[in-house]
């Protein structure tokens, strides 16, 4: 054994935490000792609470001459964009007489209501289902919120279970003002509507495929009769 005084490597400190390869453990640039991260190295949030910004609307006309927004955050905005494409709906503005604000919650139970709505919270119901949305819906406001928990945004059923719940809100001003939802299929010739009712799997689908091609199928299931302000149905 040489009589040589012990040295540390070049620019290390005593009991510095070291590497398999002896090099100093650093941390990630710009992150604070044990704060979590998410897969992508990006700080983790407790919930998404701070969802402001609303990234994109999608309108939709009825016949009594409401205007529907539905509207969302940037986390949820592809589920909104799959819905709207279902729908058929194009991008919207804020010429809007009723309006859905869907944002994403990653806890039901612990966060506050909606950034949106917090400075007024007064006069907002909150119904919740299980842990899959939170509503908020107010008596004089024309206007929902509807959180998402976004554990379930890509869930192959519930994520379409929730469009239907959104929906439901419509259904609701409908039936407020006449209107009723009807098991039908719904055809349109010339100008006029044609609807095709009867019970489950009696080929109200199957009459659809079957029309000729001057037929126009609007949808094989379900209708949405809304009272014009004429007092007639469309």
């Amino acid at each position: 054994m040489n009589d040589e005084p012990r040295t540390q490597n070049p620019g290390t400190k005593n009991n510095e935490p070291r590497t398999m390869n002896d090099e100093p453990r650093t941390q990630n640039p710009g992150t604070k000792n044990n704060e979590p991260r998410t897969k992508n190295n990006e700080p983790e949030t407790k919930n998404m609470k701070h969802e402001t910004c609303l990234s994109c609307t999608y309108n939709f006309s009825l016949a009594d001459g409401s205007v529907w927004a539905f509207t969302a955050t940037d986390h949820v905005s592809a589920w909104l964009h799959e819905f709207a494409g279902i729908m058929g709906l194009e991008p919207g503005d804020d010429n809007w007489t009723h309006r859905i604000v869907f944002s994403g919650i990653t806890d039901l139970n612990a966060s506050p209501p909606p950034l949106l709505i917090q400075d007024d919270v007064k006069g907002w119901q909150q119904f919740k289902n299980s842990g899959i949305y939170r509503l908020w819906r107010h008596k004089t406001i024309p206007e929902v919120h509807m959180e998402l928990n976004v554990e379930f945004l890509e869930h192959e059923e519930i994520k379409y279970i929730n469009m239907w719940w959104a929906l439901r809100e419509v259904y609701r001003h409908v039936l407020a003002t006449g209107g009723t939802p009807m098991h039908a299929a719904l055809a349109e010739i010339h100008g006029k509507g044609v609807l095709i009712a009867g019970p489950g799997d009696t080929g109200k689908s199957t009459c659809c495929h079957r029309l000729p091609d001057y037929w126009h199928v609007l949808c094989d299931d379900q209708v949405l009769a809304v009272q014009s302000k004429d007092r007639d149905f469309r």
